[in-house]
């Protein structure tokens, strides 16, 4: 990714292999110190010019190893949408059958309402029907 510049005496340190730094505790001379410059990427001319540039997405500032990553990720909650739209239109449609059965039953029991309600109206026809020839009766008798 970038470089490392490092200054050193005859017998390199080999912590410096591994990505220590030696402190300077003033214990020593100078040219046993193991100097490690701060690691930082070398850029061009034009790279310079690239990203002086204002960026107009995150694609713009990644490398294409990134963009990969995203388009991974992108990938992976594209698929966790769709089975999770999935899972709601399961759910919408278990709430549309339970409404259904629901309404089938009160259908149901609306029409065994209807029906006992068609039976006493019946009875009660029958008894008015009753009570009016008995009524035409009395009268006939009484004239």
């Amino acid at each position: 990714m970038g470089n490392v510049s490092l200054l050193s005496t005859d017998e390199p340190d080999t912590t410096a292999s591994q990505g220590l730094a030696q402190e300077n505790d003033g214990s020593g001379s100078a040219d046993e110190q193991l100097l490690v410059a701060p690691l930082s990427p070398v850029s061009s001319d034009a790279e310079a010019v690239e990203d002086s540039r204002p960026l107009e997405s995150v694609e713009d500032a990644t490398t294409p190893s990134v963009k990969r990553a995203l388009s991974t990720a992108r990938a992976e909650n594209t698929k966790r949408s769709k089975a999770s739209q999935g899972e709601h239109i399961e759910r919408e449609l278990v709430a549309v059958s339970d409404g259904l059965r629901a309404i089938g039953e009160r259908i149901t029991s609306s029409t065994t309402e209807q029906n006992k309600t068609n039976e006493m109206l019946n009875a009660i026809r029958e008894q008015t029907n009753s009570i009016q020839a008995l009524l035409q009766f009395l009268k006939n008798k009484a004239n």
